[in-house]
C-alpha cells in the first residue's frame, strides 16, 4: 500500500543508477551514505531508500550533521535548490553554487530561474512550506520532458481539475510513474505541504 506521496526524479534516477556510479541519464552518484548517519532516518522507514539515494546523488542534504529532518516541512529555498542540483546534474553543468548571497538559496534561484525551472512569481516567501503541486512543477522543470516519458494510462488526477495552471505538467509526471498519487484513487493534495521525507 502507498503510505505517502512520492515524487521522486531523485527516486527514479537512483532506480537507473542501481549499484553503478553512474546511469544512462548521467546522474552520478557525488556522496557517500553511511548507515546511522542520520540519527533520525531508520533503515525501516518507508523513506530510508530514497533519502539515501537523493543524499548519493547530491540532491539532498542534511539538516544538521546527524539530522534528516524527514517530518519537517520542504521550505520554497529547500524545493527549489533541489530542483536546480537535479537539472544541473542533468546536464552536468558543474555549477559552483554558492550560499554567501543575501540569502543562502539565492544562487539556486537565479539558477533555477535562469533555466526555466522556476516562474518568478511562483514564491513570495522562500522562508516558507512549498506545497506538493509546487514542488511537482519545479521537478516537471528539472529534466527535458524526454525524461519524462509515460509509462501508464493515467487520464486523470481526482482532485486536480483540468482547470488547473498546472495540470498538464502534474498529469505528465503521474503518467511517466514519477507521481502515484496518495491513496489507492490516486489523489494528489496538491496543496498540502510536502515533507522532506516525501521529496527525497
Amino acid at each position: 500500500m502507498n503510505k505517502k506521496f512520492i515524487l521522486g526524479i531523485a527516486a527514479a534516477a537512483a532506480l537507473a543508477v542501481g549499484s553503478l556510479s553512474v546511469s544512462a541519464e548521467g546522474f552520478a552518484k557525488t556522496n557517500t551514505y553511511t548507515p546511522g548517519m542520520f540519527s533520525d532516518v531508520p533503515a525501516t522507514e518507508w523513506y530510508a531508500s530514497s533519502v539515501l539515494s537523493s543524499y548519493e546523488l547530491g540532491f539532498m542534504k542534511g539538516t544538521a550533521e546527524n539530522a534528516f529532518s524527514p517530518e519537517g516541512n520542504m521550505t520554497a529555498a529547500e524545493a527549489v535548490t533541489i530542483a536546480a542540483r537535479v537539472h544541473d546534474a542533468y546536464f552536468a553543468k558543474h555549477t559552483s553554487f554558492s550560499q554567501d548571497g543575501a540569502h543562502w538559496y539565492d544562487d539556486y534561484v537565479s539558477y533555477a530561474t535562469e533555466n526555466g525551472i522556476l516562474e518568478p512569481e511562483l514564491f513570495d516567501d522562500y522562508d516558507r512550506p512549498a506545497t506538493r503541486s509546487e514542488m511537482a512543477l519545479l521537478f516537471s522543470g528539472a529534466v527535458p520532458a524526454s525524461y519524462l516519458t509515460a509509462q501508464n494510462a493515467v487520464e486523470e488526477i481526482p482532485d486536480v481539475p483540468e482547470t488547473n495552471r498546472y495540470y498538464n505538467q502534474l498529469l505528465t509526471l503521474y503518467k511517466a510513474g514519477i507521481l502515484m498519487g496518495n491513496d489507492e484513487f490516486g489523489t494528489f493534495l496538491p496543496n498540502n505541504n510536502i515533507s522532506r521525507a516525501e521529496a527525497a
